[in-house]
């Protein structure tokens, strides 16, 4: 069961991934390849950098009502882009925004395949 969620998160994360790509010049996917790693990379950082994250920086998370979420996303964002060739986000700014739209983007999405599986 674990391994379905894992697989649906990463095709959540290639559907949003091209969509926010299209949407930021400033984030670019060189090929599918790419495309594919950036998705299996960024659902292997959200499951166990960003939660680390999040328990460093609660006092800053709280302190900014939550805001400061948006820091750790640009952040884990950026960090596949330093991890894959491939995968280029020219700035820090770029990667939070990427982040505020990948969030979007991927809960409209997952909203969409878990209300299709719950109806099946």
């Amino acid at each position: 069961m674990k391994s379905n969620n894992f697989l649906i998160k990463v095709v959540v994360n290639i559907l949003a991934l091209v969509v926010v790509s299209s949407l930021f010049d400033g984030i670019i996917i060189n090929n599918i390849l790419t495309l594919l790693a950036v998705a299996v990379v960024m659902g292997i950082l959200n499951s166990i950098i960003k939660p680390i994250l999040m328990i460093i920086t609660l006092p800053f998370t709280v302190a900014t009502f939550g805001i400061f979420l948006l820091i750790i996303n640009g952040f884990v964002l950026w960090l596949a882009s330093a991890l894959i060739n491939g995968f280029t986000i020219v700035s820090f700014g770029v990667a939070i925004w990427g982040a505020l739209a990948l969030s979007i983007i991927s809960m409209i999405v997952e909203n969409m395949f878990t209300n299709k599986r719950n109806r099946q």
